[in-house]
């Protein structure tokens, strides 16, 4: 049994669910749009207005229409113009997931989406969960220099479903990146994890509750 404080990561799409998540103990945020399809990017003047109102980090979600990962020319030149535009706002990092025709993390365009941060990092988000290698994935995602994060349900439709790929992905990569659970994580789940999982990064929208 473990005892470690986990570092929970909130899911909002709005001004007031962001002040109401750091207000009940959020160490950082997601910030997304229309979280009913999974999360889109979300347009700059609510970035800006979450920004200059909350004092905890804000991670930006990334993802230019709902449905699948994969991308062609045009999603990705979206892409790229989001994260442009939100480059000189101080958030802490974009979350996105590519994949390409063989499952697995398109690392050709994350390296191209890649060239314009500086500053920031990446988060891989629960693309992740549907890859047909999750080892050589994950693997892969190590060799990113700016992706320091996965965010993942253990391949699962709950966290609490997943836990042994999450237990078994946060023990062979989470020396080299954040491995964040997620999926279905209210509080009762929240608690189960801290004691029985050997990870610390935890996310949800319901999290808190």
């Amino acid at each position: 049994m473990k005892n470690t404080v986990p570092i929970i990561e909130v899911c909002v799409e709005t001004l007031e669910e962001a002040m109401a998540a750091e207000a009940g103990g959020a160490d950082i945020l997601e910030l997304c749009s229309n979280l009913k399809q999974d999360g889109l990017t979300p347009d700059r003047e609510l970035v800006s207005r979450v920004l200059a109102n909350v004092n905890i980090p804000v991670k930006l979600m990334i993802r230019p229409r709902p449905g699948d990962f994969f991308y062609d020319k045009h999603d990705i030149h979206q892409m790229l113009r989001q994260m442009e535009s939100f480059h000189s706002l101080p958030v802490y990092g974009f979350v996105l997931g590519i994949l390409n025709q063989h499952m697995l993390p398109d690392m050709d365009t994350i390296a191209y989406l890649s060239d314009c941060i500086t500053d920031k990092s990446l988060c891989f988000h629960k693309a992740i969960d549907l890859v047909s290698d999750w080892e050589a994935s994950v693997q892969m995602l190590t060799e990113a220099p700016k992706i320091t994060a996965v965010l993942s349900s253990g391949l699962a439709s709950t966290a609490l479903k997943g836990l042994p790929i999450l237990e078994q992905m946060h023990r062979k990569f989470g020396d080299r990146l954040d491995i964040i659970a997620a999926g279905g994580i209210r509080s009762e789940e929240r608690n189960f994890l801290t004691q029985h999982w050997s990870g610390h990064w935890m996310h949800g929208r319901k999290i808190l509750t």
